[in-house]
């Protein structure tokens, strides 16, 4: 298999820009390689070959509250560099970048406008965690998905995990005999702690399954079952046994040995 053709943002070594409307295109790179640069890039560049392109309608998704903050600084102030240099055509810029827009965009007074506006509605621009976005699609889409308008997406869910387990414990204990919700909690067999954790595991692992009732009462039952087995089986065993413990003992069996 071939390997995927190499993006360039703007020219470098002999090779072209890579135009955006080729394809779909995934950059994947380690940490530290530029990949908040090239995103900056790619919006500047998107503003001035995309002529449907405004802050308004550019979609942008990271991972961290730090990092949507970080790009939307860095795409500003490249907007910003790009666009002084096309007002000072004199100007030298270090950026390859900057030079690849200032070169290809000098006295191109439609770019320069593009640019000025961006510059001035980035805080119109969706710049999102994955979480935010999320919410702010299910709040416009609420009442075709059936969603509550107030919907909020938390990342501190330990509190409703808590909840949902103490919910779940009580449905279920009412569902039990009374041997066997007795046996729970006497024995402190889980706690609703233990409940909610076990809860949050199993939405990372989906082989997880949950008993129902009926198959708590059985197994409960069949443990019972099972001791009185045990100590009628003791029970009808006792005499014969006492009978040889007691000739044991009058034979001496249990004195111990002196020395």
């Amino acid at each position: 298999m071939s390997s995927p053709p190499l993006f360039h943002l703007c020219p470098n070594e002999g090779n072209q820009a890579t135009p955006l409307k080729a394809s779909w295109r995934l950059l994947e790179a380690s940490a530290g390689t530029g990949k908040t640069y090239t995103l900056a890039g790619l919006f500047v560049r998107m503003l001035l070959e995309e002529p449907a392109a405004h802050c308004q309608n550019m979609l942008v998704i990271t991972f961290t509250r730090a990092a949507t903050a970080e790009l939307r600084e860095r795409i500003q102030r490249l907007i910003h560099t790009c666009l002084a240099c096309l007002q000072n055509p004199e100007s030298q810029a270090d950026d390859p970048f900057v030079q690849y827009i200032s070169s290809t965009y000098q006295n191109d007074a439609t770019a320069l406008s593009r640019l000025n506006r961006a510059y001035f509605e980035m805080d119109q621009a969706k710049i999102q965690t994955i979480d935010s976005f999320c919410q702010s699609i299910l709040q416009q889409f609420a009442l075709s998905s059936g969603r509550a308008l107030d919907l909020q997406i938390s990342h501190e869910h330990e509190a409703l995990d808590q909840e949902i387990a103490a919910d779940f414990w009580r449905s279920q204990l009412s569902d039990l005999s009374k041997r066997s919700s007795s046996f729970i909690l006497n024995n402190k067999a889980i706690s609703i702690e233990q409940l909610a954790k076990l809860g949050a595991l199993s939405l990372q692992h989906n082989q997880f399954s949950i008993s129902n009732a009926t198959d708590i009462d059985t197994d409960i039952s069949d443990h019972y079952a099972h001791i009185e087995q045990l100590t009628n089986d003791a029970y009808a065993a006792w005499p014969s046994c006492k009978t040889a413990l007691q000739l044991a003992h009058d034979q001496g069996a249990f004195k111990g040995n002196s020395s």
